[in-house]
């Protein structure tokens, strides 16, 4: 499980399912399946399933990745 932390605004729209897209770091090393955990500087935490990830088609740069996440 990677673990992630998120600005308190982004939080809770992503635990809450309001965003179900994040931008991350290709050298995270996510893969569909996988688990984040997320959590904020002060202390909440979330947990959402990789879903699908673009790091091909994104108009992103090259280390970056778009991943579309679900709450577990």
């Amino acid at each position: 499980m990677c673990n992630l932390q998120v600005k308190k605004q982004y939080f809770d729209k992503i635990c809450n399912g309001s965003i179900k897209h994040l931008i991350v770091c290709k050298e995270e090393g996510i893969q569909v399946g996988d688990c984040i955990s997320l959590w904020t500087h002060d202390h909440h935490r979330c947990v959402v399933k990789v879903e699908y990830i673009d790091c091909e088609g994104s108009q992103l740069a090259e280390d970056y990745c778009i991943v579309k996440v679900e709450k577990v």
